[in-house]
């Protein structure tokens, strides 16, 4: 089980819900004011449901304005696990920022690059897909015959024979490209199912 109860905060009072597990809802909704006397008989709550589940729950609850402020403390004091959902979302939005900035760096080096744009000329492959096969394969020089960069992939199929007889059907070698070969599928797949969509 995973046991969370979400907090519903308002200003000097929560609504209170517990779930034993997903789509599992431990007894009623309640409220409860910002109080010691009610959080502490919310704590007592908490602790209910960790004899029953085996384990603590997670109280997660929005951040909203100052008024979470009095819970979060009192439940740090106890040492609940809280999660403060916006705090996380703040986080989130903080690391996509930075993600951001990586891939514009990226595509900026790349576009220097003559195969970049070569690489881009095959359809269902864009800019983010070019630079990690671009990436994945390196100096493009190492590899002085075609199948040698086939091979390098791991597209090429293996060949099982034993004496005179040779199997017919045969797995690719390896796959060094398969996930991003395989976001390059997708991505064409849903363009093409767009496309049919639009024309119908």
């Amino acid at each position: 089980m995973n046991p969370v109860v979400g907090l519903d905060v308002a200003k000097g009072e929560s609504q209170v819900q517990a779930f034993l597990d997903q789509s599992k809802p431990y007894g009623k909704s309640f409220s409860m004011k910002h109080i010691k006397e009610e959080l502490d008989h919310f704590l007592e709550f908490l602790k209910e449901i960790e004899e029953v589940t085996g384990q603590m729950p997670m109280v997660i609850l929005e951040s909203t304005g100052h008024y979470h402020s009095p819970v979060i403390q009192y439940l740090e004091e106890h040492q609940s696990h809280v999660i403060n959902l916006r705090m996380y979302i703040e986080l989130l939005f903080h690391y996509q920022g930075h993600l951001s900035e990586l891939e514009d760096r990226i595509v900026a080096l790349a576009n220097e690059l003559e195969e970049y744009k070569i690489i881009q000329s095959i359809p269902g492959i864009g800019e983010k897909i070019a630079a990690t096969i671009i990436s994945e394969i390196g100096e493009i020089d190492r590899f002085n015959h075609p199948k040698k960069l086939v091979a390098f992939a791991g597209v090429d199929p293996s060949v099982h024979s034993s004496g005179k007889f040779t199997a017919t059907i045969n797995r690719i070698t390896k796959k060094r490209f398969e996930q991003t070969t395989s976001f390059s599928v997708s991505c064409r797949t849903m363009r093409h199912k767009k496309f049919k969509e639009q024309k119908a």
